[in-house]
C-alpha cells in the first residue's frame, strides 16, 4: 500500500494504473490516499503522555544509579506531581496526591527496565568502595591465585 501511495505522490503512475498494477480496490486505495485510514486511540486518554513517561523513567533510573532507592509510593507521588506540574487532566487521587495502583501496574508493565524494591541504606563507604578500579583490582588478584 505504501509503495502504491509513493507511486502516486511521485507522479510515476496515475490512480487507475496503480489500482490495476497493485490489485487494490479503488475505494480502499482512495481512503488510504486521503489518510482516512489512520487508527484513533479507543478508550480513556492516558494520564501522562509518552514523553512524560520517558522523562519519569529517566529520572527513576538516574536516582537508582545514584543509590537513591525509590519505593512504589514515591513513584506514584512523582507521577502525580508530574501531572500537576504540567496541568494535565488526570484521574489521580487529589486527596492522597498519589497516582493509582492501576496506573502503577500498567506503567511497570510498559517499562520493564525499572525495578522498584524496598530501598536499603547504602553507606558512603560502600558506594566509594564499589567502583570499577576496585572491582578490577579484586579480579586481578583473584585470577593470580
Amino acid at each position: 500500500m505504501e509503495a502504491a501511495i509513493k507511486k502516486i505522490k511521485d507522479g510515476e503512475l496515475r490512480f487507475n494504473e496503480v489500482c490495476r498494477v497493485y490489485n487494490i480496490p479503488k475505494p480502499t486505495f482512495r481512503r488510504h490516499l486521503k489518510g482516512l485510514n489512520k487508527h484513533q486511540r479507543i478508550g480513556r486518554p492516558k494520564d501522562l503522555t509518552a514523553e512524560m513517561e520517558t522523562e519519569l523513567v529517566r529520572h527513576v533510573l538516574l536516582l537508582e544509579s545514584r543509590f537513591f532507592g525509590l519505593t512504589i509510593k514515591d513513584l506514584r507521588r512523582l507521577a502525580y506531581q508530574l501531572a500537576e506540574k504540567y496541568g494535565l487532566k488526570h484521574r489521580f487521587n487529589n486527596e492522597s496526591q498519589l497516582a493509582g495502583w492501576k496506573w502503577y501496574y500498567t506503567f511497570m508493565k510498559n517499562h520493564p527496565e525499572i525495578s522498584l524494591r524496598t530501598p536499603e541504606a547504602t553507606s558512603v563507604a560502600c558506594c566509594k568502595g564499589f567502583n570499577k578500579e576496585t572491582v578490577m583490582a579484586f579480579f586481578d588478584k583473584y585470577e593470580s591465585l
